[in-house]
């Protein structure tokens, strides 16, 4: 008996801007991290966020990144002394736990393509520097890489 293959699913379709990344999607981020990207570049220049947009195919270079910050907070929420450790024996000033937490406020309120946005931020922090503030930005995001690929486990 002949039986008919079924006809190929439709492509899904591409995703809302500003929708979470899916688990593939996510998979796939983390994939493009321990592939394309080193803690040092990603802390300097677009290439890698551009890398990691490429691999996963359905994101924009600036939704990895926001995903990357959302997912970084995320993991500092589960295990706060994933921020301590990966920071740790760092040039840059020392952050208190409140100015901390004032800056991840600040960054989740202030828009990514704000032009003004580390001065906005640094209004909020009187002991920072927008480059401080910055900095500590770049550093993170460094370490959300370092964490991903298992140099700091809980």
């Amino acid at each position: 008996m002949y039986v008919a293959a079924a006809p190929p699913s439709a492509p899904s379709p591409p995703p809302q801007p500003g929708t979470p990344l899916s688990p593939h999607e996510h998979a796939l981020f983390v994939e493009a991290v321990e592939q394309h990207c080193n803690a040092a570049e990603a802390a300097t220049g677009e290439a890698c966020w551009a890398r990691i947009a490429a691999h996963v195919r359905t994101r924009t270079a600036d939704e990895v990144k926001a995903h990357a910050q959302y997912y970084l907070m995320s993991l500092q929420s589960r295990n706060p002394e994933i921020t301590a450790a990966a920071t740790a024996g760092a040039s840059a000033p020392a952050w208190s736990p409140a100015e901390n937490a004032a800056f991840e406020a600040a960054l989740a309120q202030i828009p990514e393509d704000d032009p003004d946005r580390w001065d906005k931020i640094a209004a909020g922090l009187p002991a920072k520097s927008p480059a401080d503030v910055r900095q500590w930005y770049e550093r993170l995001l460094g370490d959300l890489l370092e964490i991903e690929r298992g140099a700091h486990t809980a």
